[in-house]
């Protein structure tokens, strides 16, 4: 298939704002999270490692873009559900990939809003996958992975903050090694931050989408922030414990996208000067080794 494209991330990340621009153009059909449980479901079996086939999600995808192209010049959606199937996705499907990047200290405070690891995990043997755990919609479970393994024992004994911001780094570096093994310009990373009218136009030319969005419709979305959370929990008032665990699990991926991290630059007033590292974090960084990362377009 062509004119067919996808925005993924960790959620919270603007994904959902790129939908709502798409949608300002009427050539261009465009969905937020169109497929849930389609496809919160093949990222379950593909972070556990369960054997399925993967045709049947790929029908269910394909005929919504069909469905689509029927009436529309270009077929997009955004959902961070996909997260774990971009090379499915841009192999079977022709589609090109947005990966959308935001701070991890913002994810992480939405995500604390949004409720996110708030019941404890019922897990027996972190060796396998888990069942069904609480939660308001299957797809939500489904969505909300967990580390496998010894890797599990730790995190299970860490903080919210802590295990979100696990899951900040973990599927951030997710992507940037799938995207490591896809073919040159099928994937393009890019920061919420960063993203002005001039950058949305030059994902626009990457995507091969139309660009009739006009910068008035960009900033009128952009405006409203779709799916804005207000009331967070930000680093300012988060616990010496959830502070420490948040810069030991983040520092590494967040260092690749050029975020601050450090607690004590998120918090830092006007004027005053960074500090050093935490000893934690010097020696994590010191014992991870490099990672091999794509640079952002």
């Amino acid at each position: 298939m062509e004119k067919v494209g996808f925005a993924v991330g960790t959620g919270r990340c603007g994904t959902k704002f790129l939908a709502e621009v798409l949608a300002r153009d009427p050539s261009i059909a465009s969905h937020h999270e169109r497929h849930a449980f389609n496809d919160t479901f093949h990222r379950y079996c593909r972070w556990y490692d369960i054997p399925v086939d993967d045709a049947g999600f790929l029908a269910t995808k394909a005929a919504g873009i069909e469905y689509d192209l029927r009436g529309n010049w270009y077929s997009f959606e955004a959902s961070s559900f996909l997260s774990m199937s971009i090379d499915l996705l841009h192999e079977k499907l022709g589609a090109k990939i947005v990966v959308m990047v935001r701070s991890p200290a913002k994810v992480v405070a939405s995500y604390l809003r949004k409720g996110w690891y708030e019941n404890p995990a019922v897990l027996a043997d972190p060796d396998k996958p888990p069942t069904m755990q609480q939660a308001a919609l299957p797809h939500h479970f489904l969505g909300r992975t967990m580390p496998r393994g010894a890797e599990f024992e730790r995190w299970n004994k860490l903080t919210r903050v802590g295990k979100l911001a696990w899951y900040w780094n973990m599927l951030n570096s997710s992507l940037v090694e799938q995207a490591e093994r896809m073919p040159r310009g099928a994937v393009m990373f890019q920061k919420l931050e960063d993203l002005d009218y001039s950058r949305f136009q030059e994902l626009l030319s990457f995507l091969g989408a139309p660009t009739n969005v006009t910068e008035m419709e960009f900033a009128t979305v952009r405006g409203r922030r779709p799916n804005a959370s207000h009331g967070t929990r930000t680093p300012h008032v988060w616990s010496e414990t959830e502070r420490r665990e948040f810069e030991i699990e983040v520092c590494e991926t967040a260092e690749h996208f050029g975020y601050p991290w450090r607690i004590s630059d998120l918090t830092r007033t006007p004027g005053s000067q960074p500090m050093a590292p935490s000893l934690f974090v010097q020696a994590k960084t010191a014992l991870a080794g490099a990672l091999p990362w794509i640079r952002s377009a």
